[in-house]
């Protein structure tokens, strides 16, 4: 975003604000990931699920 003598890089949309929510939710030294990142790193981290939690603007519980 910007104009060609000042760009500014930004990332907004559904993936930035849950990635914002679940790091909101996460206690110290825990990162919490959604069902996609986990979908797309299954084979590359060692996960543990935890419970569904309630993200703000969200109508349903997101899997972590």
């Amino acid at each position: 975003m910007g104009i060609p003598q000042r760009s500014d890089y930004t990332g907004f949309g559904d993936s930035v604000n849950l990635a914002k929510r679940l790091q909101e939710h996460a206690q110290p030294g825990q990162i919490l990931i959604s069902r996609a990142a986990y979908e797309m790193t299954r084979d590359l981290i060692e996960t543990t699920p935890l419970e569904p939690i309630r993200i703000k603007g969200r109508r349903s519980p997101e899997q972590v």
